[in-house]
Formats: structure tokens, C-alpha cells, sequence
């Protein structure tokens, strides 16, 4: 197996297994969410007085964001409730926000690993046709990598579309949303007595709408069954839409790294790096010129931490001790097992 092809393959399994590993408060994460939706649910009942499949309901639409604003609270209680209940959504959320941001962060680690696998893989003499092979692959493994994440999001899209295009035609709603005076024992009736409707282009567009979390509201679930399913279908479909926009960010910030590495080398960036203007790079000077071509850090940053030393540097020996750095980087109780005299 190709050298380049065994650091891909290393790189999916660590990150799949941090993707398994992932834990709030010590819980597996998949465990906090239905905790979380499940303590929604009852809260819903108990205070609003709505029947299961309803709580259950407007309880996806908030942690989905979707926010069809059909059905919404009335009760003080349940307002001051589903407040806080939402700011603890947005920061469960945020968790998982966090932890797309460690990926996309990851990728420059893997994607620095790749080309270093290249670059010595590229010391052997190679033709043509192998460059031309590693391109192919490269565009097979982007394109492997987002496929399946995109069938499964259209899977929710087709699936949405039908049921709801189907089983929705017409329908009276039940509950808060019925519309009064609606009659549904034939279609025909409910489309004669006002009742809310769907074609197939508006069940296709409600289908988007709801899975990107844009929810204008114009169109939602009617129906009981609607709703039921509806549920589980948001909840899925949302996270199958943003498996998909993570891949697809992540594809992108990388090509769009790639495309930069592929230009020529900037000489004043080497001149920069090159503190002895000697024409050459010690190891440590190609540390940061390694850094900055491949994008980890940025020239603002490394200006950020050459302060940061001279800020800990009090005696301006160009070196620090670990007495200088724990006085400023630890708490006093931390600096009582220092080991004075030791520079760095």
C-alpha cells in the first residue's frame, strides 16, 4: 500500500475514533442529547398541558433551530421555561460547534502529514503517468468522502418530499393549528373547506427549508402522523445536512490549502524566517517557516508569542528560566515546585 494512502487511511481512523469518544459532562454525547430532549418533552407536558407527540414536536424545532413557530408557548411559566431551555440548547450546541472547529483545525495537522508523505515519496524519481495517477486519487478520495454524506442527505430530502407531498396534500390540522370549519373525509372536501396544503413543489421546498434549519414557517407539518414523523425526520435529516456542510467545508478549506502550497516558494517570507541572513534555515527557523507556509499559524501570531517573550524575559538574557515562565503563566500556589536556574 502506498505510503500516502496508509497516513489517509491513520488519519480517518484517529479522527473517527474522537468522533466515538466525544463526551459531555463524562456522558457520551449521543446519551446527553436524548437526555436533553427527553427532560424538553416532559417539561412541556407538565407545564403547557400538551400531549406527547406536540411537546415532542416543538421540542425538536428548538433544538433543531428550526423554529416553524406553529405551535408556541403561552403560559408564563412555560415562556420563562423554554428561555433557559434554550440558552442551554444553543450551549450544548455550541459543544458541537467546538468540536467541528477542532476538526476543520485537525485537517491542517493531516494535511501538513500528507504532503511531508509526499515530498518523500517525490524524492524517487517519477513519471507521468504516476502524478497523473496520485491526481485521479486525490479526486476519487474527495469525491469518496463527501458521496456518501450527500446520498444521505438527499435520502432525507427524497424521503420528506414524498411523505409529505403524499400523506400531506391536504390536511385540517388537529390541536392549537386546526383550522376551524375544515372537513378531510375526502380530499376533495379539505381542499373545498380551506384546508392547508402541499404540492409537490412546496413539499420539496419545505423539505429544504426544514433540514437547513431555515424554518420560514410557511409550510410545516399538519398532521398528527405529520408531526410524528416529523420528529425523528428533523432530527436525522438535520444532522445528516450538517455531516454533509462539514465535509464540504472541510473538503474546501483543504483544496483551498493545497492550492497554496502548490505556488511557488515566497522568498520574503524565506528572508523573514531567516533571523542570521545567511541564506539558509536552522532547524528551529524552519519550524516557523513550516508553520507559516502551511498555513497552522499566521505571521500575527508568531509577532504575538516573540512579545510574549519579551514581556517573561524581565532580565533580558534572550533565554527564560522555568522560575520566569511559571511567574507568568501559573498561579502563585502552582510556582512552589519551580526549579529555579533552568532556562529554555
Amino acid at each position: 500500500m502506498p505510503l500516502i494512502e496508509r497516513e489517509e487511511k491513520q488519519i480517518l481512523v484517529e479522527e473517527a475514533n474522537e468522533r466515538n469518544q466525544t463526551r459531555i459532562l463524562g456522558l457520551p454525547a449521543w446519551l446527553v442529547c436524548v437526555l436533553w430532549i427527553t427532560i424538553g418533552v416532559v417539561a412541556a407536558c407538565y407545564i403547557e398541558g400538551w400531549g406527547v407527540d406536540t411537546a415532542f414536536y416543538v421540542i425538536v424545532q428548538i433544538v433543531t433551530t428550526i423554529g416553524y413557530g406553529d405551535v408556541t408557548v403561552q403560559t408564563e411559566r412555560m415562556k420563562i421555561w423554554s428561555a433557559f431551555y434554550v440558552m442551554g440548547t444553543l450551549m450544548l450546541i455550541a459543544t458541537y460547534v467546538g468540536e467541528l472547529l477542532d476538526t476543520v483545525l485537525s485537517a491542517q495537522t493531516a494535511f501538513l502529514k500528507r504532503r511531508v508523505a509526499v515530498m518523500k515519496k517525490n524524492s524517487e524519481p517519477q513519471t507521468f503517468e504516476d502524478e497523473l495517477s496520485e491526481f485521479t486519487k486525490d479526486a476519487e478520495s474527495t469525491i469518496g468522502r463527501i458521496l456518501p454524506a450527500f446520498v444521505l442527505y438527499m435520502f432525507f430530502v427524497v424521503s420528506g418530499t414524498l411523505f409529505y407531498g403524499y400523506y400531506e396534500s391536504c390536511s385540517c390540522s388537529y390541536g392549537v393549528t386546526a383550522i376551524e370549519g375544515c372537513k378531510e373525509d375526502t380530499i376533495d372536501q379539505c381542499f373545498a373547506t380551506g384546508g392547508a396544503t402541499k404540492s409537490w413543489a412546496e413539499a420539496f421546498y419545505m423539505a429544504v427549508i426544514t433540514l437547513t434549519t431555515v424554518g420560514f414557517g410557511d409550510h410545516s407539518p399538519k398532521s398528527r402522523n405529520g408531526r410524528v414523523f416529523g420528529c425523528f425526520w428533523m432530527l436525522c435529516g438535520v444532522a445528516a445536512t450538517a455531516n454533509l456542510m462539514g465535509y464540504v467545508g472541510k473538503e474546501l478549506v483543504e483544496h483551498k490549502r493545497h492550492r497554496k502550497h502548490l505556488k511557488k516558494v515566497s522568498y520574503p517570507l524565506f528572508a523573514r524566517i531567516d533571523s542570521t541572513n545567511d541564506g539558509e534555515l536552522s532547524r528551529n527557523e524552519f519550524r516557523h517557516f513550516a508553520l507559516l507556509r502551511f498555513g497552522m499559524v499566521s505571521v500575527e501570531d508568531l509577532r504575538e508569542i516573540d512579545a510574549l517573550f519579551e514581556s517573561m524575559d524581565t532580565d533580558k538574557t534572550g533565554t527564560l528560566t522555568y522560575e520566569e515562565i511559571a511567574r507568568a503563566c501559573d498561579s502563585p500556589a502552582d510556582t512552589s515546585t519551580q526549579a529555579p536556574g533552568q532556562r529554555v
